[in-house]
């Protein structure tokens, strides 16, 4: 005999002959329960009011079968509690074994000898890098970096005079565009800027600059929504977040007789040691080569110093998959990562088309080109 509410699929198998008090076991919120025979056996519902008709001596009987079944149900699962515990834990200590793997495959010669030769990011990007994870930095320092490098310079000022801004006068002051774009706007088009510059041109390989710019886009959004996470910080993360595809396009193509065998390496860790190369800061390469984590394990257990900005990364990951991709999310945690920063729990889906969506709609004018129609496009269909 089995019991289940209307509220779950799960169900609680009882002897013949058990008592039960349904009461405790249907929780606040369901509203109607199943009781189910795999047999011809007789149920027999009694409600409290037909109980109360009843002689002490059965009212008795009937209350101590229901303690023996309640203290079944708890000693099962307890039971079931012990088998999970041990579960998740054997679960943990392999997942750890599998990233020491992936991390010694990555120590290996062949990938960090293509790692040495690929060219650092331009000088410019790295000091937007380093002003615009400063808090303190000012206006003035920004334009400083901007008008260092010239080709620099005349990129933001063709993306401010072109026709979709519609100035009625030309700009041609680098400060007045800086503030007209906003920082944001100006970190996306300039670290995007030097990222494609030194990045290959293979059609792969632009695709997944493509796809990293829309979630950078979106986990900015979000970290200025939530207010828990740099948004400056986490669009670096995320434009930066599949560079380790990148990498392994790379050694598949250098080396196309065993290519295969790269397709098993972990992207992520392979990312992160390149980053790690470049010199870039351990908040944006350590959140890249843990990122992956956050569609099994909770935000409290992820690494303290990085848990907010892996929850932003994932989140804005998978708002991506639902708006652009039009994929159907994966991960058990989802909500979870939503409380840790500072929302409502929602279903993935609900949060992409109630809260994300409409913001990237409204602010769709201080966005590249591309992003633009991407979002456009997506909303069209």
């Amino acid at each position: 005999m089995s019991f289940r509410t209307e509220e779950s699929s799960a169900r609680i198998e009882f002897k013949e002959g058990s008592i039960l008090h349904v009461s405790p076991l249907l929780g606040d919120r369901a509203a109607s329960y199943e009781l189910t025979a795999d047999r011809d056996l007789t149920l027999l519902e009694i409600t409290d009011d037909k109980s109360a008709y009843f002689p002490d001596k059965i009212k008795q009987i009937i209350n101590n079968k229901i303690e023996l079944s309640l203290s079944l149900i708890k000693s099962k699962l307890l039971y079931q509690n012990n088998i999970l515990s041990k579960t998740v834990k054997a679960f943990s200590q392999y997942l750890s074994d599998i990233d020491l793997k992936f991390k010694n495959a990555t120590a290996s010669g062949i990938i960090q000898d293509l790692i040495k030769n690929i060219p650092k990011l331009p000088t410019f990007a790295f000091d937007l890098v380093s002003k615009l994870h400063d808090r303190s930095a000012d206006t003035k320092d920004i334009v400083n970096t901007i008008q260092s490098d010239p080709s620099l310079a005349s990129m933001v000022l063709k993306t401010i005079n072109s026709s979709y801004y519609g100035f009625a006068e030309k700009i041609t002051d680098v400060y007045r565009a800086v503030l007209l774009l906003g920082f944001n706007n100006i970190y996306q088009l300039v670290l995007s800027q030097g990222l494609a510059s030194v990045m290959p041109k293979e059609p792969e390989s632009l695709e997944i600059q493509k796809h990293s710019t829309l979630v950078s886009v979106i986990s900015q959004e979000i970290a200025a929504m939530s207010g828990k996470v740099n948004p400056p910080s986490i669009a670096t993360t995320a434009l930066l977040h599949d560079i380790g595809r990148i990498v392994t396009l790379l050694l598949k193509l250098k080396y196309k007789n065993i290519a295969p065998l790269f397709d098993l390496l972990d992207s992520d860790q392979i990312g992160a040691s390149l980053l790690r190369t470049w010199g870039l800061p351990e908040s944006i390469y350590a959140v890249i080569e843990d990122q992956g984590k956050a569609v099994f394990i909770p935000p409290g257990g992820l690494k303290p110093e990085h848990r907010f900005d892996i929850a932003a990364l994932y989140v804005g990951h998978t708002c991506h998959e639902i708006i652009i991709l039009k994929k159907k999310p994966v991960g058990a945690f989802f909500s979870d990562c939503l409380v840790l920063l500072g929302f409502k729990p929602k279903s993935a889906a609900d949060f992409a088309a109630q809260d994300i969506l409409p913001s990237l709609m409204k602010n769709l004018r201080r966005f590249p080109e591309h992003v633009r129609n991407s979002f456009l496009g997506k909303v069209a269909q």
